[in-house]
């Protein structure tokens, strides 16, 4: 109650924001995995059965594909620290009052 007059209610509102970015992001990538499974599979398929070689002759889908997926885990990782960040201001403030 205190936390809410003090701060207007604004920083729990930002973790709610970051945790459904956080969510809607993990979808995103979700769904980028899936749809993209068959292509990736007989990707690393024919890697294996042709033997690793350095840089696996990666397709241009391929290299989107991954670079897409690494652009998602990154905006995660730096939502979920921001997300962690409020979690802990908003700790140490409750702490207070």
């Amino acid at each position: 109650m205190v936390r809410t007059w003090v701060s207007g209610g604004q920083n729990s509102e930002v973790v709610d924001k970051l945790r459904q970015e956080i969510s809607n992001l993990e979808a995103k990538r979700d769904s980028l995995v899936d749809s993209n499974r068959s292509k990736i599979f007989q990707w690393a398929s024919s890697v294996v059965r042709n033997g690793y070689t350095r840089g696996a002759n990666l397709s241009n889908d391929i290299i989107e594909i991954i670079a897409e997926y690494d652009s998602i885990n990154q905006t995660i990782f730096d939502k979920e620290v921001l997300l962690s960040e409020r979690l802990d201001e908003q700790a140490k403030f409750d702490s207070l009052g």
